[in-house]
């Protein structure tokens, strides 16, 4: 699930994350990426290139096993980042045969597929 919400209200996020992480999260003293035991915040400045406008804004990730939160702290980030969290699934579907294809690009020649007993590990040889 994403969803996004602003540093102004961060209470909204209450029934999505730990109350710990909200309040520092509401402290607003991240300023790069930090690592906690359930989640992941990544905080940037941003700005559109593509606007007159050249003010940045500040913007925080959370990211966890199942969501991902988007802080903002203007209006005009909020529309930016509903917008680009909203893309239409044949898009994304798109993107991310694309991306598999970079990141997990088809082995040449035949595959042998070892699973043990437990089908928990499953070893791959390739001659590729």
């Amino acid at each position: 699930m994403y969803k996004v919400f602003s540093f102004t209200n961060t209470d909204e996020a209450a029934p999505y994350m730990d109350k710990k992480i909200l309040r520092y999260i509401d402290e607003q003293i991240t300023d790069s990426f930090e690592c906690f035991k359930d989640c992941d915040i990544l905080a940037f400045d941003w700005y559109d290139v593509q606007s007159e406008k050249k003010e940045d804004f500040k913007m925080l990730l959370y990211l966890d096993g199942k969501d991902l939160l988007v802080f903002c702290e203007t209006s005009e980030a909020e529309e930016k980042a509903n917008m680009i969290l909203i893309l239409p699934l044949d898009i994304l579907s798109s993107v991310d045969k694309q991306l598999r294809s970079v990141l997990f690009p088809e082995p040449e020649g035949p595959i042998i597929q070892i699973k043990s007993p437990s089908s928990k590990t499953k070893f791959t040889l390739s001659n590729a």
